[in-house]
Order: structure tokens, then C-alpha cells, then sequence
């Protein structure tokens, strides 16, 4: 439950983002740093998703500010090298890194004197939401389902988009940690080491298209655009509210509550982030110039070239959903406190 607990502490001190002021106009970066050059880290080795978002996002940042940009890929340590790198930064180095909230969140081996890593960071643009799917084997019926076995890297990753979701949709299910990547989770599915997996809906969408497995569940309010006919988590005619009809209306209304909750929580929110002590003169400008970047039509063009979803928001509409997200974690982790066996039994069958 690491991956609550830093959420929770992160909303009890208080590291709710508030919008920043208006800056009264953009900061002109070229005329401030001329010759100096921004630095994009990229936590992924050069070829993934995260790399494909960044080197098509680089000519658009060093269009909106005249600086050239350098993409730098730091995947040791599953991002972490890439964390400290940047927040570490000089004060005065034009800095960022492209991640997503939650990988951000549930990073271990906190600083002293801070509660989270995302107290270390100023959340400046995002790039797109996506959110989370189960993937299934192709004879596998969740209307009826009630025991799976689930592949995940770590029971951490886990709990919350298959241990506490299953718990929601009254399946039982064994969790079988310990494998690296996408990749191979898909494989394992295919081995038939287990019924199901999780990933964003994007990944599931592509590790699917050969029709060897499917997208059996996203876990949306609603349905999702993206995956037209599959079932959803939350909201009515969701997944939840099917297999919970049966139920008390109080117990059925908290389920659907939690579900939202965990709809939010555990969607893919990939975005921009600059170091918490940057200079506010450099700070500025990034700010302004991922705002700007993230929303212009170069980098539009450049990932619907790559097939690769796009829904940018600002520095401003990027801190309401950062609070939205937080504020959901927090929910899922009340929940979880009120119910530990979820977890121990999770571990039980590692």
C-alpha cells in the first residue's frame, strides 16, 4: 500500500497545487537565456511511449522558446535516476521531465523533510489521460467471472487497478508478481500463466490489435470513446453497478463511490514536471512554454503521425487534475485502511 500512503501524506501536508498567477504575458526565453539550452529527462529507454511523447514535444518547446532542447533518456533504477536528476537540479538550469502522476507518487525512498516526491516537483503541462484496462484472455467473461489469477510487476502496482477493483466486482483474485514490463505481462497472458493483466488503455489497445487477447474491462465513469462496446467500471450500466444490484443501497452506493474513486486514480496522467526549487525567473518561462507547447498544433500533428492519443492541458488545468487525483487516492486508501485484509490476502498469494 506504499503507492496510498504517499498519496494520503501528500494531501495531509497540505502539497495540494494551487494555480499559479497569471504571469501578465509570455516570458520571453530566448531573450532571457539566449544560448543556453532546456534539458527534457525522459525516466524510459530511448524507442518507448515515454521517449515517443518526448522527441515529438522537443521541436514544440524549442519552437514556442528559440532554446534548443536535448532529450536525455535515464530508465535506471525504473525512473528513479531520472527523479533524482532532475530534482537535484542547480537552481538555474532550464530542467524537465516528462512522467506520469502516479509513477511519481508511488516512487520510494522520499527525501528528508518532504512527504512525497511530488513535493519536490512543479507540475507544468500534460499531455493526455489514459486510463486503465483489464486484459483478458479471449474466454474470459467478467459478467460471470468469479476467480482470476492476475499478473502484475508488483503487488504495489496492483492493488489498486486489480486487487481493490476485483474486490468492487466481488472476484476473487490470486496475484502473481514479479514480472518486468508490459511486455512481458502480455506474455505471460499468452503462456497462460494467468487470466488477466492491467495497463493503460492505450497499451491494451496495441497488445491486443492481433486479437490473441482483448480489452475485457475500462475502468472509466462511463464508456470510453476508445473502446467502444467494452465494459466499464463506473457509473450506471458499469460493471460495478451490474454486479452489485443485488446489494443493500447503501453498500451498493458506497461501491459505486469507490469505484469512481478508483476510476480517477488509477488512469495513466502523463505530463510535464520542473523542479520544485527552480529560480521563478526560469520557472516562468518553462511554465508559459510547456503551456504553450503542449497545446500547439506542431505537436498535435506529430503524435497523430505516431498514432500516439493526445489531450493537452496548462500549468492551471494540469494542478486541477493533479488535486483531483490526489483527492481520489485518498479515498481508495481509506478504504483500504478499513479493509487490510485485501492486501494481506493479495500478499498470501504472491
Amino acid at each position: 500500500m506504499k503507492f496510498f500512503r504517499v498519496a494520503l501524506a501528500a494531501i495531509t501536508a497540505a502539497a495540494i497545487y494551487l494555480p499559479s498567477a497569471a504571469s501578465g504575458g509570455e516570458i520571453a526565453c530566448a531573450t532571457t537565456y539566449a544560448g543556453r539550452r532546456i534539458t527534457l529527462v525522459v525516466p524510459n529507454a530511448a524507442g518507448g511511449g515515454y521517449d515517443t511523447y518526448a522527441r515529438a514535444f522537443a521541436p514544440a518547446l524549442a519552437s514556442t522558446t528559440e532554446l534548443d532542447v536535448r532529450v536525455v533518456n535515464m530508465p535506471a533504477a525504473g525512473g528513479f535516476a531520472a527523479l533524482k536528476r532532475v530534482t537535484n537540479a542547480p537552481s538555474d538550469e532550464l530542467v524537465l521531465m516528462i512522467e506520469s502522476v502516479s509513477d511519481i507518487i508511488s516512487q520510494g525512498d522520499i527525501p528528508a523533510g518532504v512527504d512525497n516526491w511530488m513535493n519536490r516537483l512543479n507540475p507544468i503541462g500534460l499531455i493526455h489521460i489514459d486510463p486503465e484496462a483489464w486484459i483478458v484472455r479471449n474466454d474470459v467473461d467478467l459478467q460471470s467471472a468469479k476467480h482470476l489469477v492476475a499478473s502484475v510487476s508488483s503487488l504495489e502496482a496492483g492493488i489498486l487497478p486489480i486487487v481493490l477493483t476485483a474486490h468492487l466486482l466481488d472476484i476473487k483474485v490470486d496475484v502473481v508478481s514479479g514480472y518486468e514490463g508490459s511486455g512481458a505481462l502480455m506474455s505471460a497472458l499468452l503462456r497462460g500463466e494467468g487470466d488477466m493483466t492491467s495497463n493503460s488503455l492505450t497499451t491494451g489497445l496495441r497488445s491486443t490489435a492481433a486479437g490473441e487477447a482483448k480489452v475485457g474491462l475500462v475502468l472509466t465513469e462511463g464508456p470510453d470513446p476508445n473502446a467502444p462496446g467494452v465494459a466499464f467500471l463506473a457509473g450506471e450500466g458499469g460493471l460495478v453497478w451490474q454486479r452489485s444490484q443485488g446489494l443493500s443501497k447503501e453498500k451498493q452506493e458506497e461501491r459505486l463511490r469507490l469505484a469512481i474513486a478508483v476510476a480517477k486514480a488509477s488512469a495513466t496522467a502523463r505530463g510535464f514536471f520542473a523542479p520544485a526549487d527552480m529560480e521563478q525567473k526560469s520557472l516562468g518561462c518553462l511554465r508559459d512554454a510547456v503551456s504553450a507547447a503542449v497545446k500547439s498544433d506542431g505537436f498535435k500533428v506529430a503524435l497523430e503521425a505516431q498514432k500516439r492519443p493526445i489531450e493537452p492541458r496548462d500549468a492551471d488545468e494540469t494542478v486541477i487534475v493533479i488535486n483531483d487525483m490526489l483527492s481520489a487516492f485518498h479515498e481508495a486508501e481509506a478504504y483500504l485502511k478499513k479493509h487490510p485484509e485485501l492486501e494481506r490476502d493479495a500478499r498470501a498469494t504472491r
